[in-house]
C-alpha cells in the first residue's frame, strides 16, 4: 500500500509513522484546552494580573509538561508499544471523564442583565 512504501522510504517504524501521523491531532487538541482554560481564568482577574498570570502559567506548563515526558520515555523501557498505548488512551478517557464530571461542580458566573 502506499502507506507501507512512504514509511518504508522514509525509514520509519510502523510506531513512529503513526506517532508522526497523529501528532497534529494532539497538537490541536492541546490548543483548544490552553486556550479555554486560560480564558476563563482571565475572565475572572483584574486586568492589572494579566501579564503575571500569563507568565506563571507558562512557567507551570512547561514544568509540568516534563514529568510526563520523562515518565513516558521509562515507560517505553519497560513495556510494549502497543501496551504504552493502551494504557494512555485509558488514562485519557479516565482524566475527560473525570474533568466532565468535575465541570458540572464548579461555580458558576452570574450572567450580567440585558
Amino acid at each position: 500500500s502506499w502507506w507501507d512504501e512512504a514509511r518504508s522510504r522514509a525509514g520509519l517504524s510502523p510506531e513512529i509513522a503513526t506517532t508522526l501521523m497523529l501528532l497534529p491531532f494532539a497538537g490541536f487538541g492541546i490548543s483548544v484546552v490552553q486556550v479555554s482554560s486560560r480564558a476563563a481564568v482571565y475572565a475572572r482577574i483584574s486586568p492589572g494580573l494579566l501579564g503575571q498570570v500569563l507568565a506563571t502559567q507558562s512557567a507551570f506548563g512547561s514544568l509540568a509538561a516534563v514529568v510526563p515526558t520523562f515518565l513516558a520515555g521509562a515507560l517505553l523501557d519497560v513495556l510494549p508499544v502497543e501496551a504504552f498505548l493502551t494504557a494512555l488512551a485509558a488514562a485519557a478517557v479516565g482524566a475527560a471523564i473525570f474533568g466532565y464530571t468535575a465541570a458540572g461542580k464548579l461555580p458558576q458566573r452570574e450572567q450580567p442583565p440585558g
